[in-house]
């Protein structure tokens, strides 16, 4: 369930299943490219790690984690 907060932006979850942890910034992301729903769902810093039990295409559980906006370097640390 989402918490909302005074001057916080809502979340709507669709379509899945997943634990997670998100923690937002407060501050604007660079404007991004793709769908206007998109846009809308990465218009703030945040930083998001959880566990997703698996379905669709990947039908094992897995562990994830993501900034927005991606931090310079990170795809070298692989």
């Amino acid at each position: 369930m989402p918490v909302h907060r005074q001057g916080q932006s809502g979340a709507v979850l669709l379509g899945s299943f997943d634990l997670a942890v998100s923690r937002f910034s407060g501050k604007p992301a660079p404007a991004r490219d793709g769908p206007e729903w998109m846009q809308d769902a990465y218009s703030h810093e945040v930083i998001s790690h959880g566990f997703w039990p698996g379905s669709g295409p990947l039908l094992e559980p897995a562990f994830y984690a993501y900034c927005v906006p991606e931090p310079a370097g990170s795809r070298l640390l692989r």
